[in-house]
């Protein structure tokens, strides 16, 4: 039994360090996508601006011409350019819908990973090291001690902050998505009237 417990604790112990590479790799990732999803907030406002009256338009003349100048500032913009184009082919209509959903699930996977992935490492980077902790509690080795509680805590806050940037930005980028889906379909809407009804003149 004792065997065990000490393959056991060798195998934690060796898990340290790559648990702090991983939580550093992650630290930095979050950073970046912080940023990148400054830029994509920043592009999404000017992008609505745009967007949200040529939806208004078709409301009130369905052969509106669609704005090519904003194909290229979103993703939606993309995918509404070719739903424009293949709104009377509903097949295709289906199709470029679903490719968004999945373009939208994609992008937020790549973000919920740090939702998941950064309380785990932190935890992890506690657990491990309050092993030798304990160990110096039991010796009296105060300095020990407090050197491996400095590291859980530090770990711990680290993962946390991960998961926390990877939580934010998942629920704001749910919500964008969601409306985002919900003008496609309305998009689809209105175009497919403006097809059925010079089909039927």
């Amino acid at each position: 039994m004792e065997w065990m417990t000490k393959v056991l604790y060798g195998i934690s112990t060796a898990l340290f360090i790559p648990v702090v590479l991983a939580l550093l790799f992650y630290f930095v990732r979050a950073l970046f996508l912080l940023g990148a999803f400054y830029h994509t907030w920043v592009s999404r406002m000017k992008f609505r601006g745009r967007f949200v009256p040529f939806l208004r338009s078709l409301e009130k003349a369905p052969d509106t011409s669609f704005p090519s100048q904003i194909t290229k500032q979103s993703a939606l913009g993309y995918y509404a350019k070719k739903l424009y184009t293949a709104a009377n082919q509903p097949p295709i209509a289906d199709k470029i819908i679903a490719d968004f959903e999945l373009y939208c699930q994609k992008d937020l996977s790549r973000v919920r990973t740090l939702a998941k992935i950064g309380p785990i490492l932190g935890l992890m980077g506690t657990l491990i090291p309050m092993g030798p902790a304990l160990v110096a509690l039991a010796q009296g080795d105060v300095t020990n001690l407090a050197n491996n509680m400095q590291v859980a805590f530090a770990t711990t806050v680290v993962g946390l902050f991960i998961g926390g940037i990877g939580f934010l930005i998942t629920q704001i980028k749910q919500n964008w998505y969601n409306e985002e889906l919900n003008d496609l379909h309305y998009a689809r809407t209105l175009i497919t009237a403006q097809y059925d009804e010079k089909k039927s003149i």
